[in-house]
């Protein structure tokens, strides 16, 4: 199935902006998914490449690989909700992330199980800061750069994450389930053997449950309910 849309619109946050999407989840013939995805405007630039191979040289693992380049642009608007005297925002600064992002999944056995692993690679940086704002704009990366230095954030700081999870599925269905439970379970590690400009590593579980409403609708609509929690 393939699909192609166009997107556009006026937000507090994005400011106005235009995008089309393409996606085909039968790419080349053997269950393989391309997707693309590009969107401009006044304050932010996407552009995403996604692929996936579910059964690599007829395995049971499954390949994907993401490559992406965002820009988002802070302005006195949408970060203090301000504008000059001609009704116009005034330019703060700008933070660019390139990267790309390696994923291998694999189905335990015949259980609801799957191991997924990732490997994400970043560059993040800022520029095009406004004369008096340096402060506020570098601050953002304090204790996320070598020896602590915000200012190494100008030519880019690398972020290198591995990220093991375990998750359990038992849905009715991929979009839209009226029962069952999914959970997911991962730990992201950044820097240390990996490399990278900075350590963290970030525990993560979600946990979501589906059931149909059963005394008030007689099953026709469904109760839903999403957990998250994160250490970092």
């Amino acid at each position: 199935q393939r699909s192609i849309g166009f997107t556009g619109g006026v937000s507090g946050i994005s400011g106005s902006f235009i995008g089309l999407n393409y996606s085909d989840n039968n790419f080349l013939g053997r269950g393989e998914s391309l997707d693309v995805s590009i969107t401009g405007g006044t304050r932010t630039t996407d552009f995403i490449v996604s692929f996936s191979e579910p059964y690599f040289l007829d395995s049971r693992w499954g390949l994907g690989i993401s490559l992406y380049n965002r820009r988002y642009r802070y302005d006195t608007y949408s970060t203090y909700g301000l504008v000059n005297t001609s009704g116009d925002a005034e330019r703060l600064f700008t933070q660019r992330t390139t990267g790309m992002t390696f994923t291998a999944n694999r189905r335990l056995r015949r259980s609801l199980w799957t191991f997924t692993g990732s490997y994400s690679y970043q560059k993040i940086g800022v520029s095009d800061i406004a004369s008096g704002y340096e402060g506020y704009a570098l601050s953002q990366f304090i204790g996320s750069t070598p020896d602590n230095k915000p200012t190494d954030a100008l030519k880019g700081i690398i972020r290198s994450e591995i990220t093991p999870m375990l998750s359990y599925n038992s849905t009715d269905a991929y979009f839209n389930p009226t029962r069952g439970t999914n959970v997911q379970m991962a730990v992201g590690i950044s820097g240390g053997f990996m490399g990278g400009d900075f350590s963290m590593i970030r525990p993560t579980i979600v946990l979501r449950h589906f059931f149909p409403d059963r005394w008030l609708s007689g099953g026709r609509n469904v109760f839903a309910f999403n957990f998250q929690g994160q250490f970092v």
